[in-house]
């Protein structure tokens, strides 16, 4: 009897809200009365495990496309390493596991095919149609599935990333304005991912440059690049009896486990700080005083440090100060020598031809396009600009790559 009533949904957040902190959000205690073995964020994480969307981040570019190594991460791969390190910060922190799950799963899927480049292009050639963010654009896409997410699900996702705290939102692209986009994350748990998705990036971002030609072209060309990069994970890296590792004479023996584990055994303990730091000052913490405090503490960095970097220093799911200053050092070297390195650019440029072409041609001749994607635009559901765009960004790489090669190859007249 007792096995039969533990296993039921309700019945679960009951006992999970026993476990989740004054601070964490907890479950309302409204699951179905047929739902017998999932909470309800769990359910609705689950919802968005079994779109086509999800299934699509296998084929889509981190930064280097998977077909370079097989050991390059793709946006699926990053997207399972997010979900993990979330969870683990969100136990540590006595946070809602479950909806941190589901925001994690769910906060790339509206990206684009190869990446950011694909990204830029849409953002510059929508411009006035609102312009295009792949959180707007995850929203859009699971809004336009009838995907049924809670409120704090959906405000996650949109919210993982800076920009649109920076003004990247238009509502043209798609209205979120019940999201409050130009207020930061209103629970922990979605302030959690959005350092997850971070810590995330840059560590498996640094484990790829490692593994690729372009290291050896970058340290070639600055010969200080090295004794930089060792100098910096020396202070990062440290052992349980916290000794500081020596980084040896090849960095690239370095440990992804060493590195990751400091950066959150950093991140718990100084979000700790400032949790009970702010409960001693205001008593009892809700989503309210989470998003106000927030706000307040990213204002008063302001002033000093662009409005992105205010953001992430502003979280009370934060770094302490010194590790943020490591955090945007190394950011800073792997943007010089990683994203904008030669080779990436070049895939970058490839990927946007790829992209100009498929949103050139499906814009002067719609008969290209398939019939559902006609019919969107006969019915007028949004801008034929919009629905293209849509269209492209749902694509994989493969796929896009396929279509343009179809589009650009004469081959034989009557293969079709």
């Amino acid at each position: 009897m007792f096995i039969e009533k533990a296993l039921r949904g309700i019945d679960l957040e009951v006992r999970d809200n026993k476990n989740i902190c004054d601070w964490g959000t907890k479950h309302k205690e409204e699951c179905e009365g047929e739902e017998t073995h999932r909470t309800t964020f769990r359910r609705e994480r689950d919802r968005i495990l079994y779109t086509g969307g999800f299934r699509r981040l296998q084929d889509k570019t981190q930064v280097l496309a998977a077909t370079e190594s097989g050991d390059h991460r793709t946006r699926l791969t990053h997207t399972l390493e997010v979900e993990q390190i979330a969870v683990s910060i969100a136990d540590a922190l006595g946070l809602n596991k479950d909806l941190v799950s589901a925001i994690a799963i769910g906060h790339d899927i509206g990206h684009t095919p190869f990446g950011h480049a694909v990204e830029r292009y849409l953002n510059k050639v929508l411009e006035n149609e609102g312009g295009f963010s792949h959180a707007v654009q995850s929203i859009r896409y699971l809004k336009r599935q009838k995907i049924e997410l809670s409120y704090e699900i959906f405000e996650g996702i949109l919210k993982h990333d800076s920009d649109i705290y920076a003004g990247c939102y238009d509502r043209r692209q798609f209205d979120c304005n019940e999201y409050y986009p130009t207020k930061p994350a209103s629970t922990l748990e979605a302030q959690v991912v959005f350092w997850a998705d971070k810590l995330a990036y840059i560590t498996h971002d640094f484990e790829d440059f490692f593994k690729s030609n372009i290291y050896e072209n970058a340290i070639k060309y600055d010969k200080k690049l090295e004794k930089k990069l060792k100098n910096i994970f020396h202070e990062i890296i440290i052992e349980p009896d916290e000794r500081r590792i020596e980084i040896k004479k090849d960095i690239r023996n370095f440990k992804t486990r060493d590195f990751i584990r400091n950066l959150i055994g950093n991140l718990i303990e100084q979000s700790l700080e400032n949790l009970q730091e702010l409960k001693s000052r205001k008593g009892k913490i809700n989503s309210t005083l989470i998003q106000n405090e927030t706000e307040k503490r990213i204002l008063d960095c302001k002033f000093r440090i662009d409005v992105k970097e205010a953001y992430q220093r502003g979280l009370l799911i934060t770094l302490s100060e010194d590790y943020l200053d490591y955090y945007q050092q190394l950011k800073r070297i792997l943007k010089e020598y990683y994203i904008d390195s030669p080779e990436v650019a070049r895939t970058d440029a490839k990927a946007e031809k790829i992209a100009k072409t498929l949103f050139e041609e499906f814009v002067n001749n719609i008969k290209l396009l398939p019939l559902n994607i006609q019919k969107q635009i006969h019915r007028g559901e949004s801008s034929k600009e919009r629905i293209i765009a849509d269209y492209i960004a749902s694509m994989t790489d493969n796929y896009a790559r396929e279509v343009y090669s179809d589009l650009d190859y004469i081959g034989s007249y009557y293969k079709f």
